[in-house]
């Protein structure tokens, strides 16, 4: 089997170095793997790019040219964004002339691919997209979609308790001994659960706007076992401040509101997070480094609420981020993410 490997670079950045793993092991186990990036910085002959002088210059100014259009959006936050609009390559002339049998795409911004680019590609895709900050700093990231959330099929998971077995199971699977748990809202009380019942699989933890119990309010409920979009309007009212900050609308009714019904997903997860119950006594069994990440703002578990939580755990530490509601991730994600960087490094072992 021939595979391509498609990166916008071999070396420089998180995704590059992920990819370029991948490309050598692969080589390692003798499958017959190359790797086609915009700009080399390696002397992998396995490794392909531009060898002409005018082509690799231009390569260079393409990330430049690509985020031109992003200036004229007043309301721009500083988040890492690639248009993608900038054509002109040959890049897939490249790809087809190579006939691979898989095409495995990585980090393609910076001016390397448009959209329109990867429809011209013939070959099957494989697209891996890279939390490269986190990867930088030498650690493996898994986003995971539960059954029945996101890309995962199946019916969702109807308790707390059940989704923490799932992930040990996954553990297994991936042959994984050792995680560290970040959990936004209902993620939280996964988090405590898991600490609580496989301590010796977890290294620390990072709670993100939750607390050790979130009741729910049960007209929330029904409107959800009905399908009722009402719910995830009344979702967004209460769990997010800052829509105009984003392009493109509030990013919670796209999150909520997926393929699957309201009603297949939302409840299910409302009705979990309603039916936990042992939150205050898994508190008391957790070992491990705990940072708890609170926003002042957060109207679906208050700060006062939330820094009880804090206050009932060994070992932990409380961030307050202001101006700031339930959804911590989108609202305030660098902030966030430099909290847990500071935290993971300080706690490594």
């Amino acid at each position: 089997m021939k595979i391509l490997i498609v990166n916008t670079s071999d070396l420089e950045g998180g995704a590059a170095r992920a990819s370029y793993r991948l490309h050598k092991s692969l080589l390692a186990i003798h499958v017959d793997s190359k790797m086609l990036v915009q700009n080399k910085s390696s002397d992998d002959f396995t490794v392909i790019a531009e060898t002409s002088k005018l082509r690799k210059g231009f390569n260079k100014l393409r990330p430049t040219i690509d985020s031109l259009p992003i200036g004229f959006f007043k309301e721009r936050t500083k988040t890492l964004f690639s248009p993608s609009w900038f054509g002109f390559s040959n890049i897939v002339d490249q790809i087809n002339e190579m006939n691979p049998d898989i095409v495995h795409l990585h980090w393609i911004c910076g001016g390397m691919m448009t959209i329109e680019d990867i429809a011209r590609i013939k070959a099957p895709i494989v697209w891996s997209l890279h939390e490269q900050f986190y990867t930088s700093l030498g650690y493996n990231v898994l986003s995971v979609d539960i059954p029945g959330h996101g890309n995962s099929e199946g019916p969702s998971i109807k308790s707390i308790e059940e989704i923490s077995d799932w992930i040990k199971s996954l553990m297994n699977v991936l042959d994984i001994t050792k995680i560290i748990i970040i959990g936004h809202s209902q993620g939280c009380l996964v988090g405590i659960d898991f600490a609580a019942r496989y301590a010796n699989l977890l290294s620390s933890l990072v709670l993100v706007a939750g607390s050790y119990k979130m009741p729910v309010n049960q007209d929330l409920i029904d409107l959800a076992e009905a399908g009722d979009e009402k719910a995830v309007l009344l979702m967004m009212k209460w769990g997010y401040e800052g829509s105009k900050a984003f392009i493109g609308g509030n990013p919670v009714k796209k999150i909520i509101n997926s393929s699957r019904e309201i009603r297949e997903v939302l409840s299910v997860d409302l009705k979990a997070c309603n039916n936990y119950m042992g939150g205050e006594e898994s508190l008391e069994k957790i070992n491990c480094p705990t940072l708890c990440i609170f926003g002042d703002l957060d109207k679906m578990v208050p700060l006062k609420v939330g820094t009880k939580m804090s206050a009932l755990i060994k070992n932990s530490e409380t961030k307050v981020i202001s101006n700031c509601g339930h959804m911590i991730i989108f609202e305030k994600a660098f902030e966030m993410r430099q909290l847990v960087k500071e935290f993971i490094l300080k706690n490594k072992k």
